[in-house]
């Protein structure tokens, strides 16, 4: 198995939602806030990065996304411009910026189709691996991430080979876990009826707890964020 890092995870939301999210995060002040424009896409989206690199990043509606899908990337952080996976899995697709530049090669895994998840790997170009790595929207150490799914999104995901996908896996009944080889990263997936995220970290700021239908956020030994969606 070639080494790798869970780069980030992605959710979208209705716009509704996001609208509210972002309405929300002005009093947590937790996520970073942006519109991203890309060649063929443009989407609105928080984010929020942790110390060992990987980040959330929550994101509006658009073509081939609609509200619910997920997406899960990964890529090489200590060589950002050089996926170490077995490549015949995948096919390439050049990313740019809305303004022409080149952003990164996205490799998408074949024989694979889903409405409801992505998957693909991430290769960055200069100067984007210098500047991914000296991000400022950092909000703390990770201590874990659990991902509620529908059951026809959970069994999709579940469906995945390491063959086809260079995760390390292990599954239970109703969850499964995904691991990451080079920054201990693991993520657990678990079967639900609403889609929602649970993600405890250390936190490196001062915040007021936040409790409503969309977002809520407490900390005592820890602190506990939780999207609903």
């Amino acid at each position: 198995m070639n080494k790798f890092d869970i780069d980030h995870f992605y959710l979208t939301i209705s716009p509704k939602k996001f609208q509210r999210l972002v309405k929300y995060n002005k009093e947590l002040n937790i996520f970073f806030h942006n519109i991203v424009q890309a060649d063929h896409d443009s989407w609105e989206g928080l984010y929020a990065r942790f110390t060992n690199g990987f980040y959330i990043e929550i994101i509006t509606p658009g073509k081939d996304r609609p509200a619910g899908k997920i997406g899960l990337a990964f890529s090489n952080f200590k060589k950002l411009n050089k996926l170490n996976i077995y490549k015949d899995n995948f096919e390439l697709f050049s990313m740019k910026r809305g303004d022409g530049s080149r952003w990164f090669d996205a490799y998408w895994l074949k024989k694979w189709s889903s409405k409801k998840i992505d998957i693909w790997g991430m290769e960055y170009h200069p100067p984007l691996v210098s500047k991914k790595k000296k991000l400022h929207f950092d909000i703390g150490n990770l201590i874990s991430i659990d991902v509620y799914l529908k059951e026809s999104t959970f069994n999709k995901l579940c469906s995945l080979s390491e063959d086809q996908f260079p995760f390390k896996k292990r599954l239970g009944k109703d969850s499964l876990y995904m691991y990451s080889s080079n920054n201990d990263m693991k993520i657990k997936f678990l079967k639900s009826r609403q889609n929602k995220m649970v993600i405890r970290f250390i936190d490196n700021k001062k915040r007021n707890d936040l409790s409503n239908k969309v977002l809520s956020y407490k900390k005592n030994k820890y602190s506990e964020l939780v999207i609903s969606c």
